[in-house]
Parts: structure tokens; sequence; C-alpha cells
């Protein structure tokens, strides 16, 4: 048979990957061990095809039937990725509805590449006015229609061979939350199979729930040599982000990818960069001084994700760009640096708390909550304690812990009049819950007695003392 020869790689890979992962690092190991039962005769395979009405890809037929089946990992898995390979025949529905058999023989709708809009109006036909329950699992066994679930990757999302179509046989991630199917590269499911051997073997990977089949696989040498081979751009990415899922990258890989560097697209480059960035800091340097000057969110992504040396440096310079910065996410990204600032000349930052944008003032008194000494900064807390969105006041509240003054103090008393405290009574358990309508005036209410406790004083009692003579330790 063609497939002897890889069939018996496998086994082979099976015990060598054992041995790579002695002490079951990869996720899933330490259930599954690399350990399968023994295989189970063909025969009842194709009683289950016929009982259905399809046809099971050959590969997955012979991983049943030579190599293993069912093991000791989650619901009696075999040996696999995530999870494992789900017992034949179990678990093999994305949804359990009136639609089971249709899930397995409805033609196959799912591409590798259905752009993401296209597949979003197909999942909003799930939720068109006045469908009923019948109508909506029919339209979901449409759209998921051709697939048969192999194994859990956890928190609803499934691995999955394709039954008919042009992708018959290949493994696609799926979830029952509708998010956009991923298809894995290989051809087939003893392609997929061996790869994660491969990877667990050569040993340089992230152990991340979401590393496999999501990204293109290969060693580091392999996915170079695609890189080298091909001019389309969208496949350099998709070998980039395999690439962003190495533990380490050599020196070779680097200098090779910088090289290519200016003739790239803008988002290869980028994506360079970050491998750079996170690889080799010193050699990412120069870069990233350019990048601040012409795509300042990504800079302070990166370098906020990579860069550990010569700060002083880095928020030097994130602080001359600061008063150009007007997006929350850059904004943002900026003050997870700052906060790393041991000199906290967070003065800089004053202007922000009455910045137009809601999330920008938000991060500007969470970098605040860092301080030393936050005296200096009473008016902008005074002026954050008179916002009218709840979740930026409760923000101020966290932020100010410490901060004891007179004028605080008047503005307390105030408050506890706008938002008097709530105690939810708890049920027969002693478990409180809170509605709604409630969450916001519980939240802020709780926020502003952990202030009062530091002028030991609470809501009823801050009510009854005059804070031009109250006596506390400021």
């Amino acid at each position: 048979m063609p497939y002897q020869t890889q069939i018996q790689r496998i086994k082979t890979k099976l015990i060598a990957a054992q041995h790579a992962d002695p002490d079951l690092e990869v996720f899933g190991a330490d259930a599954h061990q690399y350990q399968l039962n023994a295989p189970i005769p063909m025969q009842k395979i194709i009683d289950f095809e016929q009982q259905h009405g399809i046809q099971l890809p050959i590969e997955y037929k012979l991983f049943l039937t030579e190599i293993g089946h069912a093991g000791e990992s989650f619901s009696n898995s075999a040996a696999g990725p995530f999870y494992g390979i789900y017992p034949f025949g179990e678990q093999y529905q994305l949804f359990s509805n009136d639609f089971d058999q249709a899930l397995l023989t409805n033609p196959t709708l799912l591409t590798p590449d259905t752009p993401h809009e296209i597949w979003q109006a197909q999942i909003q036909e799930l939720y068109a006015e006045n469908l009923s329950d019948y109508e909506y699992e029919q339209q979901e066994a449409k759209i998921f229609g051709g697939l048969f679930v192999i194994g859990s990757q956890g928190c609803g999302y499934s691995h999955a061979l394709i039954l008919n179509g042009i992708y018959t046989g290949k493994v696609v991630n799926i979830s029952i939350d509708h998010d956009k199917p991923k298809f894995s590269d290989e051809a087939h499911f003893l392609d997929w199979y061996e790869r994660w051997l491969d990877e667990v073997i050569d040993g340089n990977l992230q152990n991340t729930h979401a590393w496999f089949g999501y990204q293109m696989g290969g060693t580091e040498s392999d996915l170079m040599q695609r890189y080298k081979n091909t001019q389309d751009h969208q496949l350099k990415y998709q070998i980039l982000e395999g690439l962003n899922f190495k533990k380490s990258l050599t020196q070779d890989t680097l200098q090779q990818l910088l090289a290519y560097c200016p003739d790239e697209n803008n988002e290869n480059q980028i994506m360079i960069l970050s491998l750079v960035s996170k690889h080799d800091a010193q050699r990412a340097v120069p870069y990233l001084e350019e990048l601040l000057k012409t795509q300042l969110n990504t800079a302070v992504k990166l370098i906020h994700w990579y860069i550990e040396e010569d700060l002083p440096h880095w928020i030097s310079r994130i602080y001359e760009y600061l008063p150009h910065v007007q997006d929350e996410e850059t904004f943002r990204f900026a003050c997870y640096i700052l906060q790393k600032d041991e000199q906290q000349q967070f003065q800089q930052l004053k202007p922000f708390v009455q910045h137009p944008d809601f999330e920008i003032r938000k991060s500007t008194f969470y970098t605040f909550s860092f301080l030393n000494d936050k005296k200096p900064y009473e008016t902008e807390f005074l002026h954050g304690l008179d916002s009218n969105e709840p979740s930026l006041l409760i923000q101020v509240l966290q932020a100010m812990q410490g901060l004891k003054t007179r004028a605080i103090l008047k503005k307390l008393q105030a408050l506890v009049v706008k938002f008097p405290y709530q105690d939810i009574e708890p049920d027969e358990n002693g478990l409180r819950y809170y509605s709604a309508d409630t969450d916001d005036l519980v939240y802020i209410s709780s926020n502003i007695s952990n202030v009062l406790k530091e002028y030991n004083l609470n809501h009823d009692s801050i009510q009854h003392i005059n804070p031009e003579t109250f006596e506390f330790n400021p």
C-alpha cells in the first residue's frame, strides 16, 4: 500500500516523541503520554460508513486500523494534538440536534480562502428575525456540512475531517461558537498527525493551546526554504506566522529575513521586525527607531512585547512622541512602557485626563496608579472623580489608593450621597447575585468604601464629619 512507509514512520515517531518529551510538557501529553490502544478492525468502520451513508478518508481509516485507536486522554482519546483523537464513532458531531446526519452528508461549503465578510454573512443568517429552532439547526447543518469531528481542543474548539468536495480528507479547526474555520496546511490526516509528531520531536515550538494546525508547519529550515521559493506575499506571511511560533530562530534566519525585508509589503515587513525583535532585540534597535517615526502603533507594541534592555532610552522616546498619539490602542501600549519609568515623569500625562477619548483617559489614570507620590496629581484625580462614566470613575478610585487630601475628602463626601452603599442580601448558600441595573452602583460604592477605609471612615460616618477640621495623617 502507498501509505505503509508513512505508517511505519508514524509508529517510530510516536516512540521518538515520547523520548523527546520525557517530562510530558507538550500540551495534552500529561494525559495521553503518547499512548494509543490497539487498532480496530476495518469492518467496524465499514459498518459505520454504510449506516451513515458516508465515506471516511482512507488516511484516517488506516490510522485507526493500523496504528491505534483510543487511549487514556480526554474522553478516552488516543495520543494526538490538543486533547487527542476521539475513539472512533464517538462525539463525531459538531452539534447535537435533529440534523446530526445532515452534518455528515451535506455538501461541504467550507473553504480555506472564504473571505471573513462572507463567512460573517453566512453566520448572520442564523440570527435572522423569527427563525425557528428547527430552521436555525437546519441552517447550521448547511453551513457546517460534511464535517466529521475527530478530537477536542477545549473551550468549544475541535478538529474535524472534511468528508466531501475538493478538500476531502483535510483537517479543519472549528468552533461551536461559529468562529471562521481554519484549515490545516497538510493534505490529509496522516500528514497532519505526522507533522504533530515532527514538531514535538523537533522541540522548537511554543507550548500554547493554539499552536498546532493554525499556523504553517515545518522546521525552521523547511519554512525558510519555502519562503525563498515563493513570490506570493500572502504565502510568505503564512510562513512568517509559522516561524513566529518557534521558540528560537537562528541568527542566520534573522539575517536573511532582514535582507528580504525592503522588498516585502508592509504587513510582511512588520512580521519580520516582530520576529527580529523577539529573538534578537539588539539587532532590531535601528529598525524600531525608524518605525517610531512612521508606524508608532506597531513600534510601541514591539517595544512593549520584546525590548527589556536600555528601557530609559525607549521611555524617553515614547515621551517624545506622546503628544502625537490620538488613538486609544497606541496610547495604551505607550503607557505600558511608561509604567516602567523609574523616574515616574508622569506629569507629561496630565493633559490626557481631559482627552476626548474615554479609553485614553482611563489608561492615564491606570498609569497614575503606579505613582509612588500621588500628591502632585491631586487636581487630575479631582477631575477624574467628576466623571459620569462608571468604569472610568471606578478606575480613578482604584488608582488613587494612598492619596489623602482634604479636597479629595470633600469629593468623597459628595460621592457617597450620589452613590449610596449597596449591599445585596446573600441567598441560603451565602451567595450574592447582582442584576445588570445594580452592577455599576455596587462596584462604585464598594470602591468608594475601599478609599474611605484609608481615612478610617465609611459611607455613614463620612456624612457626619467636617472635611476642613477632620484629623487624618496625610
